[in-house]
């Protein structure tokens, strides 16, 4: 039974790489991906095991597809998508000399290249803006992973278990306590303010992060509809949402999209005021945003910590990822090019896991990878949304979407690949005029 819904699954998937590449991301994110949908995936992969190679390899079809379809864009779109595939290139080239060397082969190198932050995912979006509604494709993606993640933490708690076959279990067995510790309701949610693993559920994510990356993005989607939306029903429809999200992030507590949400609304002020502000004062403005990226949550945690405990994690907390980075940093001195072939190991016996972007691509891909990143996940769509302020074209939604992205790709080492690209996209290339309160 199990392994019909696996082709059934994977026979749809075949029809939308080809059809609609773009609606297929969507459809990988929720049934494929290992980061996004990792109890699906999972669940999918016991009736058949080839499962989740299958997938990746349409997620390459639909990749193909959406090049044939926009051979003949235009020269700007060109070079832009021109160097997000160079970047997939040279993941490949990392990995393929590792595979080779280590017989991992095909089935190995595919699921890192894919699952390690590829741009594939972005491209793919950027190649289909015109034949799709990317913001609202985007939109359901949220909806459906908020409202199925909040089923399954929260219906076991009314006894149904229909939804126990897609729950993840922890992929770290040394941690497993640590996961799943308890669920987020009335009466206990502000446990959470004193300590982080309170609940740190994982419902089908990878890792408890990645709820609450959905539960901080579907706050910013709900409200952004509740408020702009004229129907009452649909009003009262956002709000469930909301509630939903909302339930989510206490069950993780995942501090980026609270910085990111925060750190967006000053962005947003800075960009209606810049005209009416002196030069001195822009600088000190950026310098906070810039400092609210990277240490937002450890902020956010010494104001939990004064308030609602008595003991600090805080200076543990710091420590080891100063730790984490300066391993990172002599790894890759000793490793410059090819890094750690994308492979894990070794690398945490040794205490290397950075949780900021670049520097986890260089420890994995070598120094060239790190630098990629940097340009093409920061300063490329950096500068698109610039243009879109030029423009008028960037609105709340977009600042605070821009801001997520960067302070979850700063302080999280592994989180929600195909959410964080959507998310991407929407805040710096999408070029549909959509501005509103909170609306994008």
């Amino acid at each position: 039974m199990i392994g019909a819904i696996s082709l059934l699954v994977i026979a749809i998937g075949g029809c939308l790489a080809i059809s609609n590449p773009a609606i297929f991301v969507l459809y990988y994110g929720i049934t494929a991906s290992s980061t996004d949908a990792y109890g699906i995936a999972s669940f999918l992969s016991t009736g058949f095991g080839q499962y989740s190679f299958v997938m990746q390899l349409l997620l390459i079809l639909a990749f193909l597809v959406s090049i044939y379809n926009s051979r003949f864009m235009e020269k700007k779109l060109f070079i832009t998508v021109g160097s997000y595939f160079l970047m997939c290139l040279w993941m490949a080239i990392v990995i393929f000399q590792k595979s080779f060397s280590t017989e991992m082969f095909y089935i190995g190198t595919l699921n890192v290249w894919i699952e390690q932050m590829s741009p594939i995912y972005l491209i793919i979006l950027m190649l289909n803006r015109k034949r799709t509604d990317i913001k609202r494709l985007f939109e359901l993606y949220v909806v459906i992973h908020v409202l199925l993640a909040f089923m399954v933490i929260y219906l076991p708690l009314a006894g149904v278990n229909i939804f126990s076959v897609i729950k993840s279990s922890n992929y770290l067995n040394d941690n497993t306590s640590l996961y799943d510790a308890g669920v987020a309701g009335f009466s206990n949610f502000t446990q959470l303010f004193s300590d982080k693993y309170a609940f740190n559920q994982l419902a089908y994510f990878h890792n408890s992060n990645d709820t609450g990356f959905f539960g901080g993005v579907g706050i910013v989607v709900g409200m952004s509809n509740f408020a702009n939306s004229k129907n009452k029903k649909h009003k009262v429809l956002w709000g469930i949402l909301i509630f939903c999200a909302i339930a989510l992030w206490f069950n993780s507590g995942m501090k980026g999209p609270i910085v990111g949400i925060a750190a967006g609304l000053v962005l947003f002020w800075y960009i209606n005021k810049k005209d009416t502000l002196s030069f001195f004062f822009k600088i000190w403005i950026l310098l906070f945003l810039i400092l609210m990226a990277f240490y937002g949550s450890d902020l956010i945690n010494v104001i939990f910590e004064n308030i609602f405990s008595r003991t600090s994690t805080l200076g543990n907390s710091i420590l080891t990822r100063v730790q984490k980075r300066e391993e990172g940093y002599k790894f890759i001195l000793e490793n410059p090019i090819w890094g750690s072939g994308a492979s894990f190991d070794g690398l945490l016996s040794r205490k290397i896991d950075p949780h900021e972007l670049p520097l986890r691509f260089a420890v994995l891909f070598g120094i060239p990878a790190g630098f990629m990143s940097l340009v093409l996940y920061y300063l490329v769509p950096i500068s698109s949304f610039v243009n879109k302020v030029k423009n008028s074209l960037a609105g709340k939604y977009q600042c605070v979407l821009l801001m997520i992205c960067i302070a979850v790709s700063l302080t999280n080492n592994y989180t929600d690949v195909v959410l964080f690209f959507f998310a991407l996209y929407v805040a710096c290339f999408d070029e549909k005029n959509t501005i509103g309160s909170l609306k994008g």
